[in-house]
């Protein structure tokens, strides 16, 4: 009977690498369901969001060449692993696309307003 084959350095990798992702993902739904209130779109690619520990806040940028935070998290990991911010914009941006309007937004969730988002989801400050 043979023993069973050991995991590669590179599939331990990838397997942590997955594990990271997932809990960040989690970390990020929370920080959204809790705090969505609290993340501030400052410009069209620029999001401030407040850390889940500190009154910090960070910048995230999310758009369509560029994810980014100023968290230590995502600076330590930079290039493999979104941070919990930038998870939390992400999920902001995926419910607002699919009109889940009770899940950004604690207004009416009508049809209508979930084709025709309320603009207080995403008001870019005045000039």
């Amino acid at each position: 009977m043979t023993a069973p084959a050991t995991p590669t350095i590179q599939q331990q990798a990838k397997l942590g690498i997955a594990k990271k992702v997932a809990e960040r993902s989690e970390r990020g739904q929370k920080l959204f369901q809790t705090q969505k209130h609290l993340i501030n779109r400052i410009n069209a690619d620029t999001y401030s969001v407040p850390s889940c520990s500190t009154d910090e806040h960070y910048t995230v940028d999310y758009g369509e060449r560029v994810e980014d935070c100023t968290c230590i998290d995502f600076g330590m990991n930079r290039g493999e692993i979104a941070c919990k911010h930038l998870a939390a914009v992400a999920i902001m941006h995926a419910a607002r696309r699919s009109g889940a309007a009770s899940f950004c937004h604690s207004g009416s969730s009508s049809p209508s307003q979930a084709r025709n988002p309320p603009s207080q989801w995403w008001p870019l400050p005045s000039s």
